[in-house]
């Protein structure tokens, strides 16, 4: 997987911007001069979304169309968000989200998302991922997953007298959506507790562990639902923890052992990753609070990868080797 161009119109901080891209692409400048914003951009452009939260507006001006247009393996793939809505084009034909997923993987590194941990997306998102590699249906499952929420939202909030066996037919189905994407997960954070270790080595001596557990399913909660008026079984109610030499690392663990922790989880996807289709790989905010034998381990490790890289910096990761971009 390569990129070799992409241009930004219109994008968070962004008003017009080409970059043009190498193998190792070193994205440089001062804090908020729109570093994350570039790798959101790339990002945006292979999946379709930000990696950030949905509501957040990426338009800098809204009354103007917003572009992410690139030059992928060869192929256009284009983006732009208009008072119409979005738009995703491969080769100028329309396309949908999982056609730029399944075309052109990436995985971020973002330890802004990592320390976000109140709503779980992001770890959930690498665990996905790491299932999507070996089995494109966790992604199915999901999408339908979504579907399924969203009637039974609307039966329970639009309806005045919601129909109770129409709801348990709706719960049947969903539970069984939610036991697939339990499994996936389950068979996915073994994978990684398999191989995240020997990757933390490089760093530290201390061991990692990823803990997931599935939501024990309520039974027949159909009616309380429609009393409450709101789903009692979901996804969100799902755990995910991770357990550094022993302790959990969101309460027990500085910002550079998160850091390397996240980074160990990111290198063990790519690897597994690797063996089907090479990932752009993209790495937001990773130097700071790491001393210098840390980082460079860090790059080291990053640029050993065959592996095409974006990777913002305040100017530790400056070498001849890379592409800088200047911000």
């Amino acid at each position: 997987m390569n990129i070799t161009e992409i241009i930004f119109k219109n994008f968070r901080n962004i008003e017009f911007k080409r970059i043009k891209a190498e193998k190792i692409n070193v994205i440089y400048g001062k804090n908020a001069s729109g570093k994350t914003n570039v790798i959101e951009g790339v990002f945006t452009l292979l999946n379709g979304h930000s990696f950030k939260k949905s509501n957040v507006v990426i338009q800098k001006h809204n009354t103007q169309e917003t572009l992410l247009k690139g030059n992928v393996d060869n192929r256009t793939v284009e983006i732009t968000v208009n008072k119409k809505g979005k738009t995703i084009k491969i080769e100028s034909k329309k396309a949908n989200i999982m056609q730029l997923k399944e075309n052109f993987p990436s995985i971020i590194y973002s330890m802004d998302s990592f320390l976000s941990f109140k709503d779980k997306d992001y770890l959930f998102s690498l665990i996905d991922r790491n299932s999507f590699v070996q089995n494109r249906k966790i992604a199915n499952y999901l999408i339908e997953y979504k579907k399924t929420v969203k009637v039974k939202k609307n039966i329970l909030t639009n309806t005045q007298n919601p129909d109770e066996e129409m709801l348990r037919v709706v719960n049947k189905k969903l539970y069984e959506i939610m036991n697939e994407i339990g499994k996936k997960r389950e068979e996915s954070v073994e994978y990684i507790n398999q191989n995240i270790n020997d990757i933390l080595k490089k760093f530290t001596d201390k061991k990692v562990k990823i803990e997931y557990k599935r939501q024990k399913l309520q039974n027949d909660v159909t009616r309380l639902e429609i009393v409450k008026k709101r789903v009692l079984n979901s996804l969100n109610r799902d755990s995910v923890n991770i357990l550094f030499d022993g302790k959990n690392i969101f309460n027990y663990s500085s910002v550079g052992e998160k850091k390397i922790v996240l980074l160990s989880l990111v290198v063990a996807i790519i690897l597994n990753y690797n063996r089907y289709k090479t990932p752009i790989v993209l790495v937001d905010d990773i130097e700071g609070d790491l001393d210098r034998d840390y980082r460079g381990i860090v790059f080291e490790l990053l640029t050993s990868l065959p592996n095409q890289l974006f990777l913002t910096t305040l100017g530790e990761y400056l070498y001849n080797n890379a592409n800088i971009i200047r911000l």
